[in-house]
């Protein structure tokens, strides 16, 4: 998984991601695309001014770098579950 390779993803979370991403294929493919779109679009945003950003918030976030399964679901999860299969 590219995603894994590059750090983006703990490996937890590569596999709640092939999860989350089959649910949503098997919804349709538009569906999966659409879960992809805001993966890649969240990783992109939350890498951007990273420096800033962790000067500004410091260490008040917990979590950082690559997203686990919790992460994942948390974002992932819903939308899986809330597409109806045809």
């Amino acid at each position: 998984m590219v995603a894994r390779r590059a750090g983006a993803l703990t490996q937890g979370g590569a596999a709640a991601a092939v999860l989350t991403g089959t649910i949503c294929a098997a919804a349709g493919w538009g569906w999966a695309f659409v879960l992809i779109a805001f993966f890649v679009s969240a990783t992109v945003l939350s890498i951007y001014r990273q420096s800033f950003k962790k000067k500004v918030v410091g260490e008040f976030v917990e979590k950082g770098g690559a997203r686990d399964a919790v992460q994942v679901a948390a974002n992932g999860g819903i939308f899986s579950c809330s597409r109806p299969l045809h």
